[in-house]
């Protein structure tokens, strides 16, 4: 089971109970934040919005496919994922707009069969690894690595 350190908006591990916006991962030295971006995008707004996040710096993207992945945790399920990382989903567009309540995030990688048109995204309810089309609504979950805010 892997050990995600929770922290504050300038990377200081936080003692529990205490509010964080930032994961910490030591095994991959990747930082993520806690929380979903608040609305869905397709693929193209999706790098967009995670690039455009100022938080403690900046530097932020879409994870990649591999990095993704490094969260999933397959000793849980609804959600595949460590309690560190926070899903509030918003629930006032409609069922269509905000895909239910699945928590999928895009990555960054394409697919390689169909590049322009799909990409992969892990579907966090099992902890499940797809392509989607480009065109799809998904959730972000923006990445960095530790040391990389500008």
């Amino acid at each position: 089971m892997k050990n995600f350190i929770r922290c504050d908006d300038q990377g200081r591990e936080v003692v529990p109970g205490d509010d964080y916006c930032i994961v910490y991962d030591p095994a991959t030295n990747l930082e993520w934040l806690a929380d979903l971006l608040p609305e869905s995008h397709n693929f193209q707004s999706a790098g967009h919005a995670a690039a455009s996040l100022d938080l403690a710096g900046g530097s932020w993207r879409l994870p990649t496919y591999h990095e993704a992945l490094s969260i999933v945790d397959v000793t849980r399920s609804t959600p595949a994922r460590d309690p560190a990382f926070r899903a509030t989903i918003n629930t006032s567009k409609s069922i269509n707009e905000r895909r239910s309540t699945n928590e999928v995030i895009w990555t960054s990688t394409s697919d390689a069969s169909s590049p322009m048109d799909d990409a992969w995204a892990v579907f966090f309810q099992f902890g499940h690894l797809g392509v989607y089309l480009k065109s799809m609504e998904w959730w972000v979950r923006p990445c960095r690595m530790r040391g990389a805010a500008s």
